[in-house]
């Protein structure tokens, strides 16, 4: 097989089944958790929050410089700032307003994460190409890896009601770029540092607007500060756990 299409079915593979096994799990409990939205709301931002902190901010440190990650973060929340206010203008999903906040959360939620899964591929390409089976235990790791970001990205969709054939194509959204960095990384090798540290920046930036002024937010409106915080502390203590 073209060793070019070879990485570029991994690095699909190995997101699509992480993150699919995390749609799975929330689909499973879909019934309970649109019982309880806000709560919902607020545990996910909690989550995210475990996420960015001790998974996705300490990997951009590893790769780049701490005003590259402040840079890279400052850019990204901007990025989905103006990307919020267009889609608040032009796009409509459904009739509800609330609804369509979620979905938003959702889709912003997976932008983020191609932005992270596309340097990822990256790696796994060049890994693939160069040192095959260490590119293999990485791939298996990569699995595991993105479970806990396909609960961030699954939770407000499934909230939202939004059809399963819509989680089909967010999740595309997110899981194609993995593939896409795979196929590059295995024909040119490795990136910059700078380069990889700027992206998972953003990522953690577009990340960190939709888990605090989406679905945060929201959250609180609906419990009350001191319901809404302990909702979220607990979706960071689950956080730990999961990342």
């Amino acid at each position: 097989m073209n060793e070019g299409l070879n990485a570029l079915i991994w690095g699909i593979g190995t997101s699509a089944v992480g993150l699919g096994l995390a749609a799975v799990v929330v689909l499973l409990f879909r019934r309970f958790v649109i019982k309880v939205i806000a709560p919902a709301l607020c545990l996910s931002a909690g989550v995210i929050f475990s996420l960015l902190l001790f998974h996705l901010v300490p990997e951009s440190l590893e790769v780049a410089s701490f005003w590259v990650l402040v840079i890279g973060v400052g850019l990204g929340m901007w990025v989905v700032k103006v990307l919020d206010h267009w889609f608040h203008r032009v796009i409509i999903f459904t009739e509800n307003a609330e609804r369509d906040l979620l979905i938003r959360s959702g889709v912003f939620v997976a932008l983020g994460i191609s932005l992270h899964n596309f340097p990822n591929g990256i790696a796994l390409g060049a890994l693939l190409h160069s040192q095959p089976n260490i590119g293999l235990d990485l791939a298996k790791a990569m699995v595991v890896h993105y479970i806990p970001e396909g609960l961030t990205m699954a939770l407000p969709l499934v909230v939202s009601r939004m059809r399963i054939s819509f989680l089909v194509v967010a999740y595309g959204l997110a899981v194609v770029p993995t593939g896409i960095g795979a196929w590059i990384g295995s024909l040119f090798g490795t990136v910059s540092p700078l380069f990889t540290g700027l992206f998972l920046a953003a990522a953690i930036g577009s990340i960190l607007y939709v888990a605090t002024f989406e679905l945060l937010k929201q959250g609180i409106l609906r419990l009350g500060y001191v319901y809404g915080i302990a909702a979220a502390l607990a979706g960071g203590i689950l956080g730990v756990f999961i990342v």
